[in-house]
């Protein structure tokens, strides 16, 4: 059982997530900056 630890489909799933997160975060970021407001006020 030589299997490589990092093949494993949850993480890739994990690290999707976390890439569509930090882009939506930024495009909401960018929308709300035109706006004037920060994430936390929007929040």
């Amino acid at each position: 059982m030589n299997q490589n630890v990092f093949d494993d489909p949850r993480i890739t799933a994990v690290g999707l997530l976390v890439e569509a997160h930090a882009g939506l975060s930024a495009r909401f970021a960018a929308q709300l900056e035109e706006h004037g407001l920060s994430s936390v006020e929007f929040e």
